[in-house]
């Protein structure tokens, strides 16, 4: 979770993870939760523990239906503010 970081940084990365069986909990901050990342971020299934740090209108948007992809694995959800 970079405090500063390229733009498209994360988008190739988060890719990979939605594949990623055995990704079990997930905290990311801005920097994967932009219009262009947030899409990618919602495709992650199988996580129980997701924290959204700062969360922005972009993954907001998309949170109710990944919530409801995720709801019979997720066992925890934080929202922090920062």
């Amino acid at each position: 979770m970079p405090l500063t970081y390229h733009e498209n940084l994360f988008t190739e990365l988060l890719s990979v993870l939605k594949d990623a069986g055995q990704l079990t909990e997930l905290a990311v901050n801005s920097s994967c939760m932009n219009e262009a990342t947030a899409p990618i971020l919602a495709e992650i299934c199988g996580i129980k523990k997701l924290t959204l740090h700062g969360p922005g209108r972009a993954i907001l948007n998309l949170l109710p239906g990944w919530l409801g992809r995720l709801s019979r694995s997720l066992t925890g959800l934080h929202l922090k503010v920062s």
